[in-house]
């Protein structure tokens, strides 16, 4: 399944971590996923839902694809205000050579 996602940067978290309503997720699958230990999370403790296999694909500014592999992330059923659907954690952030952000165009730049 392929999803454009919105997700904050996360460098204190260790998994990128999807929140189920906000990607789509319904409780049906969500529930039959396998559990992890408890972390603090958007708010509190949860026990997250692992998902296996995860790949991100970033894009460049000239249409080139750059795909991440991790292992697993996390997915947790809560209710968040923001117009997110998750956290990038370090599994993804440290595989890139250098992040940089600019404040005043607002983005972060990702180097490979």
């Amino acid at each position: 399944m392929v999803r454009v996602v919105k997700l904050v940067i996360d460098t204190g978290s260790t998994h990128t971590t999807f929140i189920a309503g906000n990607i789509g997720m319904p409780p049906s699958i969500f529930n039959r996923l396998d559990q992890d230990i408890p972390v603090l999370a958007f708010g509190g403790t949860v026990i997250p839902r692992i998902i296996e296999h995860v790949t991100f694909i970033f894009i460049d500014h000239k249409g080139r694809s750059y795909p991440i592999h991790v292992g697993k992330a996390h997915v947790i059923n809560r209710m968040v205000v923001e117009e997110c659907d998750g956290a990038l954690g370090m599994d993804v952030i440290s595989q890139f050579k250098k992040t940089t952000i600019d404040e005043q165009n607002q983005t972060i730049i990702f180097e490979a």
